[in-house]
């Protein structure tokens, strides 16, 4: 019968579909490592004696190398969740150790500098929680990346608040804020859809494999969150999600010099032009009981 036909037809798209997420989830280090070889010896052709005409080909072959490896790991990293092969781990970290790693890698890769990145960090989240460090700081790493790429101008807000602590569990809300190009409403629809972009002149524009908020959408998922966003175009964008994530036992001796710099008596004087990154820097200091006072210029700050 038809219907028949149709079931089988689409059992075995399924299984086609099946088999190459597989077959790419299972060749995850075959690719990788060739890839990694290539980035290991320009880099030590980098540190050899090069005319400016060398060195400048192989930046450019640095560059290019990079790109592909970014576009394989999402590709296999996709594959891996797709074909259900991706398992999270589950152990203790830090958050501080996380945006510290996270820090790291939005310096080196924001070359714009009309665009300000700020971190609004809640004081109240537990120093240690159980869970997969690595993933978390993927997922940031990939909406904080996207948020520096389409905003030309204003500031990328990273902020972690902690909505709750009960039964030895935390309940933490993860947002990042941009005042970038936006989404428009007729693209939100297919924000997270596979190799898509928001248009095709944002592929060509701006570059990326499409696949970052889908990776982060199913990460979120693993980890029993759910991932929004809220945008308007022109008027910047919102991804935000929260995660209930178990409370490890921090390091006692870590914590107690942690109360005891919070005991002292200081008293901070903030510079910054910029209006919200000036705010989260006083309300960071006046948490731990500080004396704060703010000013937005140099001469301002002398006087």
């Amino acid at each position: 019968t038809l219907e028949a036909s149709l079931r089988k037809a689409k059992d075995e798209a399924d299984a086609a579909s099946a088999s190459k997420s597989n077959f790419l989830a299972n060749m995850s280090h075959e690719i990788r490592t060739p890839m990694n070889a290539v980035l290991g010896m320009l880099h030590l052709v980098m540190r050899t004696n090069l005319s400016s005409q060398q060195n400048d080909y192989i930046s450019k072959a640095q560059i290019a190398a990079k790109s592909l490896l970014n576009l394989i790991n999402d590709i296999l990293d996709f594959s891996k969740v797709d074909a259900g092969k991706l398992e999270l781990e589950y152990a203790p970290f830090e958050i501080e150790e996380v945006l510290f790693e996270l820090s790291t890698v939005l310096s080196g890769s924001n070359s714009n500098s009309n665009v300000e990145l700020i971190f609004d960090i809640d004081k109240g989240i537990p120093p240690c929680l159980i869970g997969d460090k690595m993933r978390l700081l993927q997922i940031l790493i990939n909406l904080s990346s996207n948020a520096l790429k389409f905003t030309l101008e204003g500031r990328v807000t990273l902020e972690i608040k902690c909505l709750a602590v009960d039964k030895g569990m935390a309940r933490i809300a993860i947002a990042v804020k941009d005042t970038g190009i936006g989404i428009s409403v007729e693209q939100m629809q297919h924000i997270f859809d596979v190799f898509s972009q928001a248009e095709s002149s944002t592929a060509r524009r701006f570059g990326g494999s499409g696949l970052g908020l889908v990776i982060c959408r199913r990460f979120v998922e693993l980890m029993k969150g759910e991932l929004f966003v809220e945008s308007a175009l022109g008027e910047g964008s919102c991804f935000h999600f929260t995660l209930e994530l178990p409370i490890a036992k921090a390091d006692q001796k870590k914590q107690l010099a942690k109360s005891q710099v919070k005991r002292r008596s200081v008293r901070i004087l903030v510079v910054d032009s910029n209006e919200s990154s000036q705010a989260v820097s006083i309300r960071m200091v006046r948490t731990l009981g500080w004396h704060g006072v703010k000013t937005e210029t140099v001469p301002q700050a002398l006087a």
